[in-house]
């Protein structure tokens, strides 16, 4: 996971600056939450570190950076990994009408997709699930729930959420006044 980072931060670095700095000049770290962030020798003099969030599934990593300031989460998961059940009797009254009507495979990916939105979501918002999913409620979502808007009491994120091969994959940013119908 941290190789990815450092790749993915050095290539966002050369094409804002047309440098390509060494693996060993990002430094990756971990904040109280154990999210990662990145330093160097770069950071503030070259440009300023860009925000970053880095989910593992299997032999898989998926690391997003983004500006500056510009929050972001991302999560993966492979279809399977996760208990369809266990997440399905987690959602609120008003997540329910999601999965209804859904079964076998369709049902699967629907509970996956919104457990990577809610993944996603605590990884932009900095804390992570910390064990309470519940505490964040998809409030709009389009049909497919590949659009959704997802609220915490420390603050609302859009999840963007699509399906490359047997893998889900989520990413999260800070919500904009955006009209979710228009994703329909």
């Amino acid at each position: 996971g941290r190789a990815a980072l450092k790749e993915a931060v050095r290539h966002w670095i050369h094409a804002r600056t047309g440098r390509m700095v060494h693996a060993a000049d990002v430094v990756v770290r971990h904040d109280e939450y154990g999210a990662p962030f990145v330093d160097g020798w770069w950071n503030g003099t070259l440009v300023d570190a860009p925000q970053v969030s880095l989910s593992h599934s299997g032999e898989a990593c998926l690391a997003a950076v983004a500006e500056p300031g510009l929050a972001v989460g991302v999560d993966s998961e492979s279809l399977g990994r996760v208990q369809p059940e266990l997440v399905a009797q987690s959602l609120a009254a008003h997540e329910r009408p999601l999965v209804d009507g859904l079964s076998g495979a369709a049902l699967d990916e629907r509970v996956l997709r919104l457990w990577c939105a809610k993944e996603a979501a605590s990884k932009c918002l900095g804390i992570g699930l910390q064990g309470e999913p519940a505490d964040y409620a998809i409030r709009e979502a389009d049909a497919t729930c590949g659009n959704m808007r997802v609220e915490h009491p420390l603050g609302t994120v859009e999840a963007h959420v699509v399906r490359r091969h047997d893998a889900v994959i989520a990413v999260a940013t800070p919500a904009m006044a955006v009209d979710m119908e228009a994703y329909a």
